[in-house]
């Protein structure tokens, strides 16, 4: 990404210190609906579509037309069908497959994941009823450039994921479809999921930089979804 989390730097010595923690601005950016607006955008959705993202027969995330029928996070495919009387699509977490013709390893080669995927982790929903990692949110106070997570996030990747013609998202909206998977089939992957965080969080940081001065505010990400904003720099400046 481009810029990144910044510490604090001399400006903000006696700005928000210990005896004036409440002198800090501090602004929190929560994503409505992340892991499902994003299949919504990938496939053309219109927005208006109950949908649910579901990993093994679980429901993770389920977007505001979803939530009118009384779906919630951990509801299983059958419930969320007979809920909506079938209106209610399910679209499945991207699964990356294992490849089985990889050759065995020896029992004392460290372990590495087959998977294209950097990082597997098992989901669970969290209260808000998206996905977080377990046993916390992986991402937390992670920083916006971390090299760890290896993702592209160039225009050319998204395009490739999220801004595919018309009748390639229609095809893949047909495959995809109330579609559920097997643990068996491989691993959950949220390498689409972390390259739109990576491009969005780009865009708000341009867009902070043009309106506000770089030396004006702190980027620090909570979570996938979540970014924390600190502009005290920019209220208290003269």
């Amino acid at each position: 990404m481009s810029a990144s989390l910044r510490s604090p730097n001399k400006q903000y010595a006696d700005i928000g210190d210990a005896e004036n923690p409440h002198r800090r601005v501090i602004l929190l950016l929560d994503m409505d609906c992340f892991y499902a607006q994003c299949e919504t955008i990938r496939m053309g959705l219109d927005q208006s579509l109950p949908l649910a993202l579901v990993q093994w027969n679980s429901a993770l995330a389920v977007n505001y037309p979803a939530r009118k029928f009384g779906i919630k996070r951990g509801d299983s495919y059958e419930v969320i069908q007979a809920k909506s009387k079938g209106k209610c699509v399910a679209i499945h977490l991207q699964v990356t497959p294992v490849d089985e013709a990889l050759p065995k390893k020896s029992p004392h080669d460290p372990e590495e994941s087959s998977s294209p995927c950097k990082e597997q982790p098992k989901l669970e929903g969290d209260d808000s009823g998206e996905i977080s990692s377990s046993p916390q949110r992986e991402e937390q106070s992670s920083s916006l450039n971390d090299d760890a997570e290896e993702v592209d996030s160039s225009q050319s990747a998204y395009d490739e994921e999220f801004n595919q013609p018309k009748d390639v998202r229609e095809e893949m909206y047909r495959i995809e479809k109330n579609r559920m998977r097997s643990p068996s089939e491989g691993k959950a992957c949220l390498d689409r999921y972390r390259l739109a965080s990576s491009c969005i969080f780009s865009l708000i940081d341009e867009t902070l930089a043009e309106s506000l001065g770089r030396q004006n505010y702190i980027l620090e990400r909570a979570s996938i979804d979540e970014l924390f904003i600190d502009v005290t720099a920019f209220c208290y400046q003269s």
